[in-house]
């Protein structure tokens, strides 16, 4: 049953949005698995049609000790093994037939929908119909995560809140996200580690101020041609050629972006479009499976005590972004330290420094962040040369001014 995969596709490695729904069907953490994009459609396809007991003997092919008592309560099969039968059960009427069949209750009914797009006018109607069904899809079944996030170094514990990487797992799937939290809270390393649990290539595009339209998408340069004559040919950026293929790509420090280069983007980022027409003319798609990501300290509107937004951007750029905050997390912190390889007194003492500075910037309102960032520079510098001492003194109190470090009586 290969439904909609094509026979040259059939061993590849299963779509994020398959493995989404075998968790759904199973509870059962397939992003730790190497099922095929085959095996994973004629699973879906038998749960779908009813038979779980072809479902079960291809599960059990990747976890041989599920007995199908998680599974789903619309096709329970407890301990029952896939060559025994089932005692068959009396044929249900139509109406009781209708009324087993599980309700998918979509964000909205069709006539409120349409109700609404006819208030709009003629583009912003096309841009919603275009991907109602993916957002309605999105929305209904729940997604949920299939893995955690496990980041490498030296302390080798998770450095995100697990609802916080539930939700940025679930949006992106029909989304584009923007991360937006102080220096250090772990948004650069969400987006690598996002890629890895959905075994998707990672690309980081580090955005300078004023960066231009020609730097995003590519520029017409002169060329030589294969009979030696010099001619004029557009040449795509980097950035144009990834999002072409499946993969996560982070547009970090996004805001940097001049505003005006930010906003000719807009079809790439518009899940309506997705797609750019370059200036030879040609009409380049972003692929179904590579996802948008942009990281800033602020929401590209909004100024804070610590920062500012580089160049205030569009709301039309804004508007295409689901936006998650991000901040410090004290739990977690607390895991990184305990867990550091470093002995008992250099450890309290970093983390003693750590609480007092942050109490004396909230005081006299500095300008200067000590993130979890910070920490785990402290506690890898300790470790190459055992001296707390240096260590704090090259991750925090280097940050700050003459004036500043007066105020901190350190």
């Amino acid at each position: 049953m290969m439904g909609r995969v094509k026979p040259e596709n059939m061993n590849k490695p299963a779509t994020p949005k398959q493995k989404l729904v075998l968790f759904k069907s199973t509870k059962l953490r397939w992003t730790q698995t190497d099922i095929t994009m085959g095996d994973a459609s004629e699973i879906i396809g038998t749960i779908k049609e009813g038979d779980p007991y072809h479902a079960l003997s291809m599960i059990q092919k990747y976890f041989p000790d599920f007995t199908g008592n998680e599974f789903i309560p619309s096709s329970p099969m407890g301990e029952m093994k896939p060559d025994v039968k089932p005692e068959p059960e009396p044929e249900a009427k139509p109406d009781e037939a209708e009324a087993s069949e599980p309700e998918i209750k979509t964000p909205m009914s069709t006539k409120k929908l349409d109700d609404i797009l006819g208030m709009l006018n003629d583009t912003l109607v096309k841009e919603i119909k275009g991907e109602i069904e993916t957002i309605a899809k999105g929305i209904a079944k729940k997604y949920s995560k299939p893995a955690k996030p496990t980041f490498p170094g030296p302390t080798g514990v998770d450095y995100i809140k697990p609802r916080v990487w539930d939700r940025v797992y679930a949006w992106m799937q029909c989304n584009n996200i923007l991360l937006t939290g102080p220096a250090g809270c772990g948004k650069t390393l969400m987006c690598s580690e996002l890629a890895k649990a959905q075994n998707l290539p990672y690309y980081a595009l580090s955005c300078a101020g004023g960066m231009r339209y020609s730097q995003l998408i590519g520029a017409k340069e002169l060329v030589v041609d294969a009979d030696g004559n010099q001619v004029t040919k557009f040449v795509p950026s980097r950035f144009l050629e990834v999002i072409q293929e499946p993969g996560i790509t982070l547009l970090d420090e996004v805001f940097a972006i001049d505003p005006d280069a930010l906003q000719g983007l807009n079809g790439i980022l518009d899940y309506g479009t997705r797609g750019i027409r370059t200036p030879d003319g040609n009409f380049i798609k972003v692929h179904p499976e590579h996802k948008l990501m942009a990281a800033a300290n602020t929401n590209g509107r909004s100024v804070s005590r610590k920062y500012t937004a580089p160049q205030i951007q569009d709301a039309s750029v804004l508007s295409r972004f689901l936006t998650v905050p991000m901040d410090y997390d004290l739990i977690v912190e607390s895991k990184i330290l305990v867990n550091a390889e470093i002995p008992e007194d250099a450890r309290d003492k970093l983390a003693n420094t750590v609480g007092t500075l942050r109490s004396t910037i909230k005081t006299h309102q500095i300008g200067v962040d000590i993130g979890t960032r910070e920490i785990t520079s402290a506690i890898r510098a300790y470790q190459a040369l055992p001296d707390i001492d240096l260590a704090i003194e090259a991750a925090f109190l280097s940050k700050f001014s003459d004036a500043e470090r007066a105020k901190l009586n350190m």
